[in-house]
């Protein structure tokens, strides 16, 4: 019975649904890397909407759990996200009117110059389908956003009957003329309150942080060339406060087709020539507008006034924001300074707890078994659920001001020769016997090789504790051999 559910399609297996659709089953190898690539293509977002643009062209037992697995992983998204403070949510919803009735505008930058020029983003975001078009620029002049606006909204949308900005210089002169001469209505935010356009302000956000998560494994200069895949990313993903639905969906009437289902979705040829299948197609998509419009709606204004009800406790002082509690074995990143807007807060060390203080300090260790103190404003909780917790005092770092053993100074890092041993430090010149270049392989110093010969020694020899073993060495003996030994039995006992 469960084989008639499945059959195939060239080298693809798909699976009948019980709605009288089709998924594509991939093969077990290749849902890590499909996963991946869906989310790391349309923009790095959450688990929802990674999940919305893999399930209408894929299935599979576990899917979702998959999807989330992978995207909790994801080391650019939990850095990107790591919070270090907390901000207080003050929106304030504007009517619903319809479809094209309002468009949103505003900037994001001045962002790191590309190779094309480009050093900002015009985010532009209908307010009812929640579509945006994401426009890169090499100014923010007033003649500027006049012309993309033309471009990208009045000729192809149609004119719309308001325009929501901030009162930035850019959304004025040329601009204010566009508007003026399409009778459109030109709504400017408060003056020092940016986030009465509040739909604006979180795509901007967004469009920062999917950019961010970019540009950690691409060259920051080529931002402009990955731009359309945020705008895809967000446009084709289920939206919650459009009932599920995607700004795709509601646009067109139709399922978008992410990239890596193009070529499954064309591999069986269809016939629009026929006039019957073109008027079931079209009555088709008439359906799922007459069904989808009303749901859009009302959820529209449930997570309007979900947003009011929040942001009325917000300002009564009843709202408290979420406290972080950190404990001993939790993983944190820790702040760093931002170079420009797309440089990412958190550090690429991962760190763990080893202490709590009542002060707020926190004793955190890295990967190398060193230690550091920091107050807690400067962590963030690092979420990954695959941090190595073992410790390599070789892979330490040194810092800027690590000295040489025998010189004492910290210049010369480049001649600088570090013990795989114990971690120490020499300058080349500085060696018992001076070196004139960085030997290959790993390198003990003095004492690390004494004690890796008495080792290999002793382990040819009777057992002997470390107790006995001093003694025998008495006074004048080998005190470092002894505190060595006496190491060895504390270390494995």
């Amino acid at each position: 019975h469960r084989a008639r559910q499945y059959r195939w399609a060239g080298n693809h297996l798909v699976r009948r649904m019980e709605g009288g659709g089709e998924r594509v089953v991939p093969r077990v190898g290749e849902r890590e890397r499909l996963i991946r690539d869906v989310h790391e293509r349309a923009g790095h977002f959450g688990v929802k909407k990674t999940l919305s643009l893999l399930a209408p062209h894929y299935w599979w037992l576990g899917l979702a759990t998959d999807v989330a697995q992978v995207v909790r992983g994801c080391e650019a998204c939990d850095r990107v996200k790591a919070a270090f403070n907390v901000k207080h949510p003050t929106l304030q919803p504007l009517p619903i009117k319809g479809l094209f009735y309002r468009w949103g505008l505003d900037f994001a930058g001045p962002l790191p110059k590309s190779s094309r020029g480009q050093q900002y983003v015009l985010v532009m975001v209908e307010h009812f389908s929640k579509t945006i078009i994401l426009a890169p620029t090499q100014d923010k002049e007033p003649g500027t956003v006049a012309g993309v606006f033309t471009r990208e909204v009045l000729t192809r949308f149609g004119a719309c009957a308001e325009v929501v900005t901030d009162r930035g210089g850019e959304f004025g002169g040329e601009f204010q003329a566009c508007l003026d001469a399409a009778l459109i209505d030109h709504r400017a935010t408060s003056a020092y309150h940016p986030q009465a356009n509040g739909l604006n302000e979180r795509v901007v956000g967004l469009v920062k942080r999917a950019l961010r998560k970019w540009c950690l494994g691409h060259a920051a200069e080529e931002w402009d060339v990955y731009l359309p895949w945020v705008a895809m990313g967000y446009n084709f993903s289920a939206q919650a406060s459009l009932a599920g639905f995607s700004p795709y969906q509601i646009l067109f009437g139709r399922d978008p087709v992410v990239p890596g289902a193009i070529k499954v979705a064309l591999e069986e040829p269809l016939d629009l020539d026929h006039p019957e299948r073109l008027k079931a197609l079209v009555a088709q998509r008439a359906a799922l507008f007459r069904r989808w419009m009303p749901m859009a709606m009302g959820n529209l204004q449930i997570a309007q006034h979900r947003d009011t009800l929040r942001y009325a406790k917000t300002r009564s002082g009843a709202w408290k924001p979420q406290l972080i509690q950190y404990g001993v074995g939790d993983y944190v990143y820790l702040q760093r300074e931002m170079l420009d807007t797309l440089d990412i807060r958190a550090g690429e060390r991962i760190l763990r707890m080893r202490s709590v203080e009542a002060n707020g300090v926190l004793e955190l260790e890295g990967s190398d078994a060193r230690t550091v103190r920091v107050h807690v404003e400067r962590c963030a909780p690092c979420h990954r659920p695959d941090v190595d917790g073992r410790l390599d005092p070789r892979a330490a770092v040194p810092s800027p001001d690590f000295a040489c053993t025998r010189c004492k100074k910290a210049t010369g890092a480049a001649r600088m020769l570090l013990c795989d041993g114990c971690g120490a430090g020499w300058h080349l010149e500085c060696l018992d016997q001076p070196l004139s270049a960085v030997p290959e392989g790993d390198w003990y110093c003095g004492r690390c090789r004494t004690a890796q010969d008495l080792l290999a020694r002793e382990s040819a020899a009777p057992w002997v504790g470390p107790a006995e073993r001093a003694r025998a060495q008495g006074p004048g003996g080998d005190s470092a051999a002894a505190c060595y030994w006496l190491y060895l039995w504390c270390r494995d006992a």
